[in-house]
């Protein structure tokens, strides 16, 4: 839910930075391409922090795996103890 209000408000906050942040008097289009190269620097900044996570996302997975067996063997020696 969360990601599509985001994603439903980026038009406008996009708008808002070109219009607002960047535009200032006069504008002449300036506004909408700093408003641009500064919104794709954060997109290679948030590519650059998905490399970095990268490295432990074979362990996060690795550990969601181990929990959820033993969530499961807990699940099924309460069952087994109930009969």
């Amino acid at each position: 839910m969360l990601r599509t209000l985001c994603e439903a408000a980026a038009p406008t906050l996009f708008g808002y930075f070109s219009a607002t942040v960047f535009g200032g008097r006069g504008g002449g289009g300036t506004g909408l391409q700093y408003t641009l190269l500064s919104f794709l620097l954060a997109l290679f900044a948030a590519g650059l922090l998905g490399l970095v996570a990268m490295r432990s996302y074979p362990r996060d997975v690795t550990t969601a795996q181990a929990s959820m067996e033993r969530i499961d063997a807990s699940l099924r020696d309460g069952r087994e103890r109930k009969s």
